[in-house]
């Protein structure tokens, strides 16, 4: 029992963490000589999860605040560099407590923008990640101690609907990640619309399914082993030329062997 107590805490923290990575940029790449800075602040907390059957069971208590600067900068019209380091603190509750508190993972990378033809943009991204955590047997920090590289296509689409500007943006991924865990194939969608020059309205999907699944049976068995199904809605209001502020609710919806998850997101924007 107490080496399920010990998978169940690794389980729900490792998917935690890495719950809300590389969602920030779209498809589309800044013009040459100009850039943006995105600082997030992710309050999420879990004392529910997912089990291999993908039903709902008790869980230890967990909360985590991370703090992201995401910086990106059109080196060209068609390139985009990408900085994003991060702070994070985590706490594991249970009979040996646990907790984090330092430099989370730091991403460095850079988006190719390859076609741009009527309203249509596709990209391709390259992402290299380093952890801040090193110890692998704390619980706070068991997601968090190998490096990572992710490549993804990214295609995104602007259109009207109606008389308000909106777009789509899908993403799909291969996250390649040293050490023991398993890698990753993640599939992101971004719905946006402007229904006032102000504000813009996001409903974003993130899913994360881990390779460990596919020996279980082709390509279906991605379904089968660790993944989880996250939404996140929220609203961003352009208070002033280059500014704006971001406010979000996440949330997993369904997984296996991933945390039950709620969590608030919120941002300030700046464009330079």
């Amino acid at each position: 029992m107490r080496l399920l107590g010990l998978l169940a805490v690794a389980t729900l923290v490792a998917s935690v963490l890495l719950a809300n990575r590389g969602a920030h940029a779209g498809a589309w790449t800044l013009p040459a000589g100009r850039g943006q800075a995105i600082v997030t602040g992710t309050f999420q907390k879990a004392d529910r999860y997912f089990d291999a059957q993908g039903r709902t069971i008790r869980g230890p208590d967990y909360r985590k605040f991370e703090a992201t600067a995401f910086i990106e900068y059109g080196l060209t019209d068609t390139l985009t560099a990408i900085l994003s380091p991060s702070l994070l603190s985590t706490r594991v509750a249970g009979p040996a407590p646990a907790d984090y508190t330092g430099l989370g993972y730091t991403e460095i990378g850079a988006r190719y923008r390859i076609v741009d033809r009527d309203g249509w943009i596709v990209s391709a991204q390259a992402i290299a990640a380093f952890p801040g955590p090193t110890n692998p047997l704390n619980p706070a920090e068991v997601c968090c101690t190998d490096k990572y590289a992710d490549a993804r296509l990214l295609i995104g689409k602007s259109f009207m609907l109606g008389r308000w500007p909106s777009f789509v943006d899908a993403q799909a991924a291969y996250r390649l990640r040293a050490g023991a865990a398993s890698d990753e194939v993640r599939l992101d969608l971004t719905f946006g619309i402007r229904p006032l020059p102000q504000w813009l309205f996001l409903a974003q999907s993130f899913n994360v399914l881990a390779t460990n699944g596919l020996a279980g049976g082709g390509l279906l068995g991605l379904l089968s082993g660790t993944r989880y199904h996250k939404v996140q809605v929220g609203a961003v209001w352009d208070f002033a030329d280059n500014w704006s502020l971001q406010v979000a609710g996440v949330a997993t919806l369904q997984g296996k062997n991933a945390p039950l998850e709620r969590g608030l997101v919120s941002g300030l924007w700046y464009r330079f």
